[in-house]
């Protein structure tokens, strides 16, 4: 006796998911669960790295163009420093 074989239309693949929908739940939610899960239970951690290149012009700085003495410059340096440092 020779079978042939059956085609199956995207119909029926509809009936057989809707047929066993309770298991399609169950591991979509155990999964989900576990997934939840195992992201809760670990440490988070916070990685970042940065690099600057801080190139100096003459009388040049984040507030400004002005001609500064040598001792302004270095005070100006050091709150550029602050700014930079700073969260906002």
């Amino acid at each position: 006796m020779v079978m042939t074989p059956q085609v199956l239309s995207m119909r029926d693949y509809w009936r057989i998911i809707t047929g066993r929908k309770w298991i399609v739940i169950s591991v979509i939610v155990l999964i989900t669960a576990g997934a939840i899960g195992m992201s809760a239970s670990q440490t988070p951690i916070y990685e970042a790295q940065a690099r600057m290149a801080i190139r100096s012009t003459p009388g040049s700085t984040v507030f400004g163009s002005e001609s500064q003495t040598i001792s302004d410059r270095a005070r100006t340096m050091l709150t550029e420093v602050e700014v930079l440092k700073s969260d906002v």
